[in-house]
């Protein structure tokens, strides 16, 4: 199995480069405790597939964005988790 093949099998949209990869999260209005919780198995699914595969994730070269519209009033989810290390958010951007 392919790194890609773990992150489309969660539904998520994937994006790979030479010594980067990046996973797109989109959600609707709805519970955002089941996106978290989407997220986070998907990338524990990952970091299984790393270990597995002899590699390790540096969760300190982990960066973590927040896109939203200005419409939305919620606040962005505050981290995500990686392993035992939990990332907070970097950046958030309002737009529309």
């Amino acid at each position: 199995m392919l790194l890609q093949d773990i992150v489309l099998s969660h539904g998520r949209r994937p994006m790979f480069y030479a010594d980067d990869s990046q996973i797109y999260l989109t959600r609707g209005l709805g519970n955002r405790n089941v996106s978290i919780g989407r997220i986070d198995d998907c990338i524990s699914h990952i970091i299984g597939w790393y270990s597995n595969n002899f590699l390790l994730c540096n969760p300190a070269k982990t960066k973590f964005i927040y896109f939203s519209s200005k419409f939305i009033d919620k606040d962005p989810i505050p981290s995500i988790n990686i392993g035992a290390s939990s990332i907070k958010l970097e950046f958030w951007c309002r737009f529309g």
